[in-house]
């Protein structure tokens, strides 16, 4: 959601009443060895390099970095790559481009990870897993593609269920990464993603 800074307190350098803001929910102070690594999760507080002149509906597009932040951040996916996303909340849907939807009551016998996988002609490159069920993020790795496929983890689950993943489907080449707020950092991925979306990119 964008802001406006209405007022701004002592010894507060980075903002100035009247720039527009969005509010994220984790630290970021520029110092420390989270936030000077290239692999953090850790993030501002505000993001003060918007235009002025961006459409407040623009602003709808960057409400999920979760979901943008995964695949562009986290996963890094190539141009051309199969990608499979479980769930379609804000999260799932804040990423573009989808070709095929597998509803799990028309599967019949088979589970989701094998329609997936003969969608995909072996797994998918990537899977993402949007909702937080331990079940979905086993279902997401067992879609991924032997040999490379990378299954993202941005659900949180909060049922006290445990994944159970076989060790042998590890040592075939798949991997699993959890992602908080799709490892951007506001100060710097935002005004990037924000040209992007103003240059029509």
């Amino acid at each position: 959601m964008q802001s406006v800074v209405e007022s701004v307190g002592e010894h507060v350098e980075e903002f100035t009443a009247g720039d527009t803001v969005l509010p994220v929910f984790l630290p970021n102070c520029n110092e420390c060895s989270d936030c000077e690594s290239q692999k953090s999760n850790m993030c501002s507080i505000f993001e003060n390099n918007f235009s002025p002149e961006m459409p407040r509906d623009g602003t709808s597009r960057f409400k999920d970095m979760n979901g943008i932040g995964a695949a562009w951040k986290v996963a890094e996916v190539e141009e051309g790559s199969t990608v499979a996303i479980f769930g379609l909340g804000p999260v799932g849907l804040a990423k573009f481009g989808v070709t095929d939807f597998v509803n799990p009551e028309t599967c019949g016998e088979k589970s989701v990870s094998e329609v997936i996988k003969e969608l995909t002609n072996g797994g998918a490159d990537y899977c993402f897993e949007c909702i937080g069920l331990a079940s979905l993020m086993q279902e997401a790795f067992l879609s991924s593609r032997k040999g490379w496929g990378k299954t993202v983890i941005l659900g949180v689950e909060t049922h006290g269920a445990q994944v159970s993943l076989n060790p042998y489907e590890f040592l075939r080449g798949r991997s699993v990464i959890g992602s908080l707020f799709g490892g951007v950092k506001p100060k710097s991925d935002i005004p990037v993603f924000a040209k992007k979306y103003l240059d029509n990119v």
